[in-house]
């Protein structure tokens, strides 16, 4: 495609989309979402801390928990153990 094609085509779709513009309020709804869109205050900083430190709290409490079972179980042993030695008179 050489240049003249190229600007010809460029001077069709000019012509062709000249009517083209934005709609009545445009302006003042692009003007009223970027106004929208403002930093988030404290509370929402406090609200996604919040968030966080709940998963945070989770994850701890299902720690906690497997190393409750595991030593339940080691204590289990360990009693059986003892429990066995006084049987067996040593």
């Amino acid at each position: 495609m050489n240049e003249d094609d190229f600007d010809d085509r460029l001077s069709r779709l000019a012509r062709a989309t000249e009517a083209l513009g934005p709609s009545a309020g445009f302006v003042g709804r692009v003007l009223a979402a970027v106004e929208g869109d403002r930093e988030p205050g404290w509370r929402e900083g406090v609200v996604r801390f919040g968030r966080a430190m709940l998963a945070v709290a989770a994850l701890s409490a299902l720690a906690g928990l497997a190393v409750a079972f595991e030593s339940e179980r080691s204590a289990d042993l360990d009693l059986a153990m003892t429990y066995g030695m006084e049987e067996a008179g040593l």
